[in-house]
């Protein structure tokens, strides 16, 4: 298992250190409320938790990448947990990084601190 990484902004993969497996972004949105979740800058499967509880599967091949997500005043926190699904060993995506490789909004707030 890896080491915990605190970074301003969400690392891809590579740059944590971790290169296969799993990798978990955690986060605290500040307002309670629905938020609309962007997950196109995830390269793998995300099963993305609030709270703890489970919410959400998408990989980025699926159709829909929009989901929404619910906070309440008591339910703040986000985590994000990426599985690399695979490297491809030829082609265009042979360099592909794995993870978060760019920023993800939940409505206008951007996922740091992770």
């Amino acid at each position: 298992m890896s080491s915990i990484t605190n970074s301003a902004y969400p690392l891809p993969m590579e740059q944590a250190c971790q290169n296969y497996g799993y990798i978990l972004y955690k986060t605290t949105v500040e307002f309670p409320g629905k938020y609309e979740m962007d997950t196109r800058g995830i390269h793998g499967r995300v099963f993305i938790y609030v709270n703890g509880e489970h919410q959400h599967t998408v990989y980025r091949k699926d159709e829909k990448q929009m989901v929404t997500l619910s906070f309440s005043l008591t339910c703040k926190h986000a985590g994000n947990t990426v599985e690399n699904t695979g490297r491809a060993n030829y082609g265009k995506n042979l360099k592909e990084p794995k993870g978060i490789t760019q920023w993800i909004w939940l409505n206008n707030q951007s996922l740091g601190n992770v």
